[in-house]
């Protein structure tokens, strides 16, 4: 099983809101049609997944395409979010970038 199909499992499966960090694919926000996060999205069917990233142009294109999206450090999560807001997470594309602590 591939990364994406092992994801889109999980997505189908999850209850309650789907949070995905990391979820601009390209910094330049092109080729949509590539993106994790779209995946994920067609995936939940009814479920609301919000996406966050650093970056804003990212952001920007996503929200363009009609995706739920937000500027948000992963680190910073707490602050944005109430504890135990999301029933799922997904960091399929970060967790390369969270240093070790």
């Amino acid at each position: 099983m591939n990364r994406i199909s092992l994801i889109i499992n999980r997505v189908r499966h999850a209850t309650g809101k789907i949070l995905h960090l990391g979820c601009v694919g390209r910094s330049d926000g092109l080729y949509p049609e590539l993106w994790l996060h779209r995946h994920i999205v067609q995936a939940a069917e009814s479920a609301s997944v919000i996406g966050v990233d650093l970056t804003a142009d990212g952001i920007q294109a996503m929200r363009q395409q009609g995706y739920l999206a937000e500027v948000c450090d992963a680190m910073d999560l707490g602050t944005r979010f109430p504890r135990e807001s999301f029933g799922l997470i997904i960091a399929g594309e970060i967790i390369e970038h969270i240093p070790d602590q």
